[in-house]
């Protein structure tokens, strides 16, 4: 009899322990993504923290770069995001491929800084203040879905303890700025254009039925015969490479890249070729050629300077 006792009280508390064993393992899953959800906003905080105390100057109080009036690109760019699974979009994740790639294209950003512009060297790998941990972190803010919320939130909390206005924040002179003569990068203004001219990933992109053409969110045909530069409309390809030292609206920096708007370029095509060809000796203007464009896309890219108003 105790015996029989004793094995009904085993087979009991075998079952007790199969089925805790059963929800742990169970809620083992909820338990982790929690947890690495927990991490990424850390690191989002961190990041944002980094941003807000060394980067607003230049690419803006929110990232958004020219559009609010500040001299370097925008970083706040759904082309940068990666998704994961069950993301809030309804969409894909993002590849591991291009996830990874990304991820490299903007350590390296960070980390080496960019010749010829007013990025500089942030790894301290390189001379600059940041840790690899730090580096990362503002990768994770650039590359999460809605972390950009934070940002503007410990922005907005900062300048309400500081005092700053936007005017403070932004430069207005960039001639008093030092340019990168050189860095440890391997990417180059048209190596970094696949990267920043990405299709924002939550927007899901419908697959046309045969004989049909896919048509973009905003109404406008693709194909549409609009001029390109290296596979992208021209006038993207100038934000992306030229802007930085031209001006979003092309209207020039001073001391550091001219006017190029219609009315501003009166010399004949040809010297605007050649400009943009060979570039010019003791500034920051490169060699395009050299960089990769061809005959025609340097012509694509004088008539759109000389006859498209920005």
């Amino acid at each position: 009899m105790n015996t029989s006792k004793q094995v009904n009280a085993m087979i009991g508390l075998l079952g007790l322990l199969v089925l805790i064993l059963g929800a742990y393992f169970v809620n083992e899953g909820n338990r982790q993504a929690e947890a690495t959800d927990e991490i990424v906003e850390r690191n989002v905080e961190r990041g944002s923290n980094i941003f807000v105390n060394n980067c607003r100057g230049c690419h803006g109080v929110d990232g958004k770069g020219p559009e609010e009036g500040a001299i370097a690109p925008a970083i706040n760019n759904p082309a940068f995001l990666i998704l994961g699974e069950d993301n809030d979009f309804g969409v894909e994740a993002t590849s591991a491929g291009v996830a990874d790639g990304i991820r490299a294209f903007l350590r390296n950003t960070i980390s080496c800084g960019r010749t010829g512009t007013f990025m500089p060297p942030w790894s301290q790998n390189f001379g600059g203040p940041l840790s690899d941990e730090q580096v990362n972190q503002v990768v994770i803010l650039l590359t999460t879905p809605g972390a950009w919320e934070i940002e503007q939130e410990l922005g907005a909390e900062h300048d309400a303890e500081t005092g700053a206005t936007r005017a403070d924040i932004l430069v207005a002179d960039p001639s008093a700025l030092s340019l990168t003569e050189s860095n440890c990068g391997q990417y180059s203004a048209l190596t970094a254009l696949p990267f920043r001219t990405r299709e924002d990933p939550r927007i899901a992109v419908a697959t046309p039925a045969p004989g049909e053409t896919a048509t973009p969110t905003d109404g406008t045909p693709a194909g549409g015969g609009e001029p390109t530069v290296q596979g992208i409309p021209v006038a993207d390809f100038f934000q992306a490479s030229c802007a930085a030292c031209h001006g979003a609206d092309r209207a020039g920096i001073t001391g550091l890249g001219l006017p190029l708007t219609p009315s501003a370029l009166t010399q004949p095509d040809e010297f605007y070729f050649d400009t943009i060809s060979n570039g010019r000796p003791g500034t920051v203007m490169p060699s395009w050629s050299a960089n990769g464009l061809t005959d025609d896309e340097i012509h694509t890219l004088v008539t759109f300077l000389k006859t498209v108003e920005p």
